[in-house]
């Protein structure tokens, strides 16, 4: 008989939110948005245990193995783990999804939905003297990394929005795409601050003209935007090794 007591947690086999231990052994009971259902688990393809002391949350495990082998069925209402994609309840809103979600979550989806905005807006102001004025969205004023911004934008936004709505697509997600994307949110910020100070052009560019050159709202909600993905991928970094 395993350590470990009998009850639900996160499916080894990445196919379900939940498969139930039984103490012993994985069962093929699996449960998805609350609904109980059978997978047959095959034991050549996933560890033979949970991993560490549990894998849900302690205060969301309530079974304990009792004396009589029938009483470690599972129950109607597997426990959710905190740091899983938290499933829409039935005839919630997306509002009321996004307000119960967690902190994370919530991080990633605000910062993908302003970045992706910002990208559109003026970064920079171009002033010619005698001549008129002119601005820049991220496209036109960079080569590379509008680019990296806009993928960032794009998998933050669909990690929250798929994740608070419990939309089975979020598996779809490359899983080294989601690892990466602290790292690609960090590059993009501290890029995106070398270029608050050394714009891509300047006025040294054009000898015969002068003009100013100034930095519109989309930098700044740019800005705003990467800062919180990079601290909702972060923090959800690290709620998942807890």
């Amino acid at each position: 008989m395993s350590d470990h007591p009998a009850g639900w947690h996160p499916d080894p086999l990445g196919r379900h939110e939940h498969r139930y231990w039984d103490a012993d052994r994985w069962t093929d009971r699996v449960a998805d948005q609350g609904a109980i259902k059978k997978d047959p688990f095959d034991a050549a393809e996933a560890i033979a245990a949970p991993v560490g002391p549990s894998m849900v949350n302690p205060p969301a495990i309530t079974q304990t193995r009792p004396a009589e082998p029938a009483a470690t069925e599972p129950t109607a209402n597997p426990p959710r783990h905190e740091h899983q994609p938290a499933a829409t309840a039935q005839g919630r809103s997306p509002a009321e999804s996004f307000q119960s979600a967690s902190t994370p979550l919530k991080l990633l989806t605000a910062g993908g939905a302003l970045l992706l905005i910002a990208l559109f807006l003026p970064w920079y102001k171009i002033e010619v003297g005698g001549i008129g004025a002119a601005s820049a969205n991220a496209f036109q004023s960079f080569s590379l990394l509008d680019l990296l911004m806009l993928v960032t934008a794009v998998t933050a936004l669909a990690i929250g929005v798929l994740s608070i709505l419990g939309n089975p697509l979020l598996h779809r997600i490359p899983a080294q795409l989601r690892a990466a994307l602290p790292g690609l949110a960090g590059l993009c910020l501290l890029w995106a601050l070398f270029r608050l100070v050394n714009a891509p052009f300047d006025s040294g560019d054009v000898t015969d003209v002068s003009f100013d050159l100034s930095r519109g709202v989309g930098f700044f909600l740019g800005l705003g935007g990467l800062g919180l993905i990079l601290a909702g991928a972060l923090k959800t970094m690290k709620e998942t090794k807890n």
